[in-house]
């Protein structure tokens, strides 16, 4: 019988390729369980407790991981008080580990600082995780004291591409972070409202990075000075969120400027407030491509025609939107003038290839689903309200809502209507082209299936049914044979 074994006979190319899809899942996500020290019972200050079995299979597994230098493992500093006498010396030993693979570093808030006489051991701790710094891939950091001091001087962080930090308190009276001003490769930056802070004021003249690198930003919890500085100082901007951020500026001010950004491509508004959305519609962006709303009016108030900020953002930017979605909260005002609004906004969007629509009522589904068949809701030709036809290039579906009371087989077949170029009381030949429509909803039937494919003239409807309101035994094949009924007319 052979002695080579099956890891002898793998390239090295291989089993790097292997431990790619391995690695993330075992590591990243779980940290590691280190080799155990002289020290009995003793684990590593920043180890889980789940073990990490792949690189101690054998020596040349432990050695092809630790030289995949594109992989990032997880450095994870807790810093229990009653293991911090054994100084630096255990996160010296974890670095020697990887040798030069890049780190990606979390350094939580530190609340037991200064107790117990510990100043010194924390500096000699924090100074070995500094050593690493060229290292550093990812950071995730809440800059207390000690950590703020630290990132304050000059730091070499030549690979660094992402910062999350959490600011709050003292933290936003920091100034100039010098450590991430000599980032060249930094691009992307979340900045998050620490836990427990009252608030957190933002502004990029005071909190100040290397903006104009800046690619990705994430804006979370946080009180915007000024909503728009965001895009005059990021000018590489290409994808932003601002997630339940608000302003102290109710009103837009006669003063305030158009701002034009040139390069921002993805923009999210998650659960933002009055003050934010009020200045919407001094943006334009004509390189947007992906729009993402989602509204929840329980914790904002928001201004009375907020979807006509909306309008006024797609219509001005001149921008070919291809990706919307808007969720609207099941309570808000939204629902007083919906569907008005939205076919507004979606006539502006003629470049659209994906639509995602939720928390919309029964009646507000069933008349989009007219809307993009170009009929009413009794089925009839809507002649010159839909003269011209809406979102051409729509080519999938998210659809969620009240589907309880919805007359299914009919929503379906409105939109399937767009497929095959049926209409209603219309000639087959003057509809416009539609192909390959992919509806992805809920249904609120229990069919024999967890998930089940219908597909007839190139239509896709994915049905994941959740919940047994109605009878499952004739429910698809009726849904189909209505569906086919209204496709013929």
């Amino acid at each position: 019988m052979s002695d080579v074994s099956a890891v002898d006979a793998l390239p090295t190319e291989v089993l790097s390729c292997i431990f790619s899809y391995v690695l993330p899942s075992e590591w990243q996500d779980n940290a590691c369980r280190l080799p155990r020290t002289e020290k009995p019972g003793y684990e590593f200050p920043f180890a889980s407790s789940k073990a990490f079995p792949v690189p101690y299979v054998c020596r040349r597994w432990r050695r092809v991981v630790l030289s995949y230098t594109t992989l990032c493992p997880n450095l994870t500093l807790n810093f229990p008080s009653d293991r911090i006498d054994d100084g630096e010396q255990p996160v010296l030993n974890y670095l020697s580990l990887f040798n030069d693979s890049p780190l990606s570093v979390v350094l939580p808030y530190v609340s037991e600082y200064g107790k117990f006489g510990l100043e010194e051991k924390w500096d000699a701790v924090l100074k070995a995780v500094l050593s690493c710094s060229p290292r550093w891939h990812r950071l995730s950091v809440t800059p207390n004291s000690i950590i703020r001091n630290c990132l304050l001087q000059p730091l070499s962080l030549p690979i660094l591409e992402t910062v999350d930090l959490v600011i709050g308190g003292d933290a936003i009276c920091i100034g100039r972070f010098q450590a991430f001003m000599v980032a060249p490769r930094l691009r992307v930056v979340a900045l998050r409202k620490a836990p427990g802070s009252m608030k957190a004021v933002f502004s990029p003249f005071i909190l100040q990075l290397p903006w104009s690198q800046i690619e990705e930003l994430t804006l979370d919890d946080l009180e915007l000075s000024h909503p728009l500085d965001v895009f005059e100082v990021c000018r590489s901007l290409q994808t932003c969120t601002f997630q339940r951020c608000y302003s102290a500026l109710e009103h837009v001010d006669a003063s305030e400027m158009v701002v034009v950004h040139d390069s921002l491509h993805t923009f999210r508004l998650v659960d933002c407030f009055n003050g934010v959305w009020e200045r919407i519609s001094l943006l334009r962006l004509p390189a947007l491509t992906c729009l993402d709303i989602s509204v929840n009016c329980e914790r904002q108030a928001l201004p009375k025609h907020y979807m006509y900020r909306l309008l006024m953002l797609v219509q001005e930017s001149d921008c070919r939107l291809q990706r919307f979605a808007f969720v609207p909260h099941h309570y808000s005002s939204f629902h007083d003038h919906t569907t008005g609004d939205l076919l507004l906004l979606l006539h502006a969007m003629p470049d659209l290839v994906h639509l995602k629509v939720d928390n919309l009522r029964s009646e507000e589904l069933h008349a989009l689903a007219a809307a993009l068949a170009q009929v009413d809701a009794d089925g009839q030709c809507s002649g010159e309200v839909f003269r011209h036809s809406l979102v051409p290039a729509l080519r999938a579906m998210d659809v969620g809502g009240d589907v309880t009371h919805i007359d299914l087989p009919v929503f379906v077949g409105m939109v399937a209507s767009r497929r095959t170029g049926a209409r209603p009381n219309m000639p087959r030949d003057k509809s416009p082209p539609f192909a390959d429509l992919t509806i992805n909803m809920t249904l609120p039937a229990l069919l024999s299936e967890q998930l089940r494919a219908f597909t007839e003239n190139g239509l896709q409807l994915f049905m994941d049914e959740r919940s047994c309101v109605r009878k499952a035994s004739r429910y698809a094949e009726d849904m189909k044979d209505d569906i086919m009924q209204y496709m013929a007319l």
